[in-house]
């Protein structure tokens, strides 16, 4: 297994701008766009509208299969965080919390030249400030890609640890070999 669908989508991207329906440039929608149907898997996504408008739920992309979830406390990654402020408010994905801060995968989130995607408009992971945050909603499917990213790390680990138990047993034979020339000596 070697599936990795939001790390391998994140990966794809970081430094590189996306303009999913040649509409305004580079917007922080666009890259949920890209998300919703690369990642999720939910096919071509029409119009969405601004943050704002996905905040109140009025295009059915985020209505039935979406959850919402309260607060900041218990956010995963690949949750969309969704924030009102300015006119067209800002949107992002969840990417991982340290620390007790939220870091975010977002596009267009400098608050200066907007829709450009150059600099610190292109796709990066950033700390995001909660105190922005109007809503958060939740795909069941990331819970899917979670397990997937479960079993790639397992994997990973057991394997880490096979050629760990290798290389103890290498040093341990090169030690009985070592002391062994010095026994002769």
């Amino acid at each position: 297994m070697n599936s990795r669908p939001y790390t391998d989508f994140r990966n794809k991207l970081l430094g590189k701008r996306v303009d999913y329906d040649n509409f305004a440039g580079f917007q922080c929608v666009d890259l949920i766009k890209v998300y919703l149907d690369s990642c999720l898997g939910m096919g071509t996504i029409g119009r969405i509208g601004n943050a704002s408008d996905i905040r109140e739920n009025r295009y059915s992309y985020f209505n039935n299969t979406w959850e919402k979830i309260p607060g900041t406390n218990n956010l995963m990654q690949g949750d969309i965080i969704i924030s009102t402020k300015g006119k067209y408010g800002h949107i992002a994905i969840v990417d991982h919390v340290a620390n007790g801060k939220i870091f975010v995968l977002e596009q267009n989130g400098a608050g200066i030249d907007s829709g450009s995607g150059l600099g610190a408009n292109a796709v990066r992971v950033q700390p995001y400030d909660p105190s922005f945050r109007a809503g958060v909603r939740r795909c069941k499917k990331i819970f899917d890609h979670l397990q997937l990213e479960r079993a790639f790390i397992e994997q990973k680990v057991q394997k880490l640890s096979r050629e760990l138990f290798a290389l103890q047993q290498d040093l341990h034979n090169t030690t009985v070999y070592r002391e062994g020339i010095r026994f002769k000596k």
